[in-house]
């Protein structure tokens, strides 16, 4: 839930109409993978990637897997989960 002040209007992730990429580790002591995994459902346009034995924080050696996963994010309302093939500058062979 999104809330602001003085009669902000109050969101909830469903009502996210953007592609997110929901980054997740799947040994988090704080909050377990489920809540990701709830996240990425309550989304449409959500996809979640796991950081297979990954906690709470992201390190280093996650970024690879993790801006893999954000170069393979689909167009938005695109159910069949097509990619437009868009690298960035800084990933150019």
């Amino acid at each position: 839930m999104i809330e602001g002040g003085d009669g902000a209007k109050r969101l909830a992730a469903a009502d996210l109409r953007v592609p997110l990429l929901v980054i997740h580790g799947t040994a988090d002591p704080i909050f377990p993978i489920a809540h990701g995994e709830a996240l990425a459902n309550a989304v449409s346009d959500a996809k979640l990637e796991r950081i297979e034995g990954g906690g709470h924080e992201l390190h280093r050696n996650d970024w690879p897997q993790i801006t893999s996963g954000s170069l393979r994010m689909p167009e938005p309302g695109d159910k069949k989960g097509r990619v437009k093939n868009t690298r960035p500058a800084a990933f150019a062979e």
